[in-house]
């Protein structure tokens, strides 16, 4: 017997889910179709190898940043937005990966959110 619940996310499901892909997606299907994720991350780690050779002192332990990653990266964002330079999207991804690995906030913390607004519609 099927339940409200269970009827209401069928129907919410329908009307969410325009592909008709069959449940569960298999992994493989995602992942054939990540390959700007991943020249992103590639892009993101030679990036990051060649600033350990530049800005060497944000990457060892015990030594406090020199700069303020966080608002550097909000900083990237904004000029991506102005002129569309994917340059910056990656720079802003590899600072948030220094404020992870070295955080400058005050209590900083990994508190998984499943439910909450992951990112916000176009328009």
């Amino acid at each position: 017997m099927t339940t409200v619940l269970q009827y209401i996310r069928r129907h919410l499901e329908a009307q969410v889910f325009l592909d008709p892909l069959p449940r569960p997606t298999p992994l493989a299907y995602v992942q054939a179709r990540q390959t700007q994720v991943e020249q992103f991350e590639t892009y993101a780690r030679n990036r990051m190898g060649f600033g350990w050779y530049r800005y060497r002192h944000n990457f060892h332990d015990g030594e406090p940043p020199r700069f303020d990653a966080v608002a550097s990266a909000i900083d990237r964002l904004r000029r991506y937005r102005a002129d569309g330079n994917q340059e910056h999207l990656i720079d802003a991804a590899n600072l948030c990966k220094i404020e992870f690995a070295k955080p400058s906030h005050p209590a900083p913390h990994f508190t998984p959110i499943d439910d909450g607004e992951h990112s916000k519609p176009i328009g």
